[in-house]
């Protein structure tokens, strides 16, 4: 999976102890290179290990940027689509409120003033 994904680490999260078979193959991925030294690339923790306080030794984010997380600006103001004319409205609605209030709408343009 590690290697499919291509992915610089894995954690695999299971419900009973690892196998010696599963602890030999997770040590065939050997050690990611990270700025933190080196840490084992596939580390197997048990559910029961994660609630004793056990947890796999990840890389710190300390150093990342918050920016790194927020999702990528768009290079160019995108076009704003509009509503097709012939496409067929539903105006769904609902009371808000007090019943002598007026109906709220989820689609306020679908709604045709009545004369």
């Amino acid at each position: 999976m590690i290697d499919r994904e291509r992915a610089d680490m894995g954690l695999f999260l299971c419900l009973n102890d690892a196998t010696r078979d599963m602890n030999a193959e997770a040590a065939t991925f050997g050690f990611a290179e990270t700025a933190h030294g080196h840490l084992p690339r596939l580390q197997i923790v048990t559910i029961a290990d994660w609630f004793k306080g056990r947890r796999p030794v990840l890389p710190s984010l300390g150093h990342v940027s918050r920016d790194y997380f927020e999702p990528a600006k768009p290079s160019k103001p995108s076009k704003v689509k509009r509503a097709d004319p012939n496409a067929p409205e539903f105006t769904f609605t609902f009371p808000g409120g007090k019943l002598d209030e007026a109906v709220i709408h989820f689609n306020p343009s679908a709604v045709r003033e009545r004369a």
